[in-house]
């Protein structure tokens, strides 16, 4: 473990609802924050 320093928690698949009239500039906010907070691949879903 010392030599691979391996952490315990993988990084998620998130998938997010966004309203329907977000704004492109909105979700690329919401996709860059989620990716920040560390997940692995952000998805976005229109209400």
């Amino acid at each position: 473990r010392k030599v691979h320093k391996r952490t315990t928690f993988s990084k998620p698949k998130i998938i997010v609802c966004v309203p329907h009239g977000a704004t492109p500039v909105e979700k690329r906010a919401i996709r860059t924050s989620v990716l920040t907070a560390g997940a692995r691949k952000a998805g976005l879903i229109a209400e």
